[in-house]
């Protein structure tokens, strides 16, 4: 459970309805465990703050980034791109992008 809430889900919803759907799937057992878990997770055998060899992809670190920034401007996308360094469109069209 703490690998799940530890994930940023970009996919949001349903990314994890699939990755819980697949672990079911593809599980034999009665209970899921950590290798039941898709890969792209990031999960081994190590508990979520030790996971430092992985490494998001750009466009998970570009979601992440963009959030952080909607969330500290309150929500005005003029001062989010303002802090992101980018113009106004260019942040219209990425969160349309990453379903924002």
């Amino acid at each position: 459970m703490a690998h799940l809430c530890s994930h940023a889900w970009p996919g949001n919803v349903r990314e994890l309805q699939n990755a819980i759907e697949r672990a079911f799937a593809l599980s034999s057992a009665d209970t899921l465990g950590l290798s039941d878990l898709p890969p792209r997770l990031g999960v081994a055998d190590q508990p979520p703050g030790e996971r430092a060899d992985v490494l998001p992809t750009l466009d998970h670190a570009e979601r992440d980034l963009i959030q952080r920034a909607l969330a500290r401007s309150g929500g005005n996308k003029n001062e989010a791109a303002r802090q992101l360094g980018i113009d106004r469109q260019r942040l219209y069209r990425k969160i349309e992008k990453f379903g924002l």
